[in-house]
């Protein structure tokens, strides 16, 4: 359960900044992880599809400001 909130968080995030389109669906597919290597890109970040430190440091910095 908390792993499916996580994804729905991360793509309603992605969707809000432009990276991914559609409706969240709680799964980490395909669309998710090239959603996420764009806003890794965008932010000159290793481009790993995954969300690691480096990356869930960089949405907590936009998120909980």
């Amino acid at each position: 359960f908390v792993y499916l909130l996580f994804v729905f968080f991360k793509e309603d995030f992605l969707s809000s900044k432009g990276f991914l389109s559609g409706s969240s669906t709680g799964f980490f597919g395909d669309l998710t992880i090239e959603a996420v290597k764009a806003y890794q890109r965008s932010l000159g970040l290793p481009e790993t599809g995954m969300v690691y430190d480096f990356t869930r440091r960089a949405i907590k910095a936009e998120t909980c400001n």
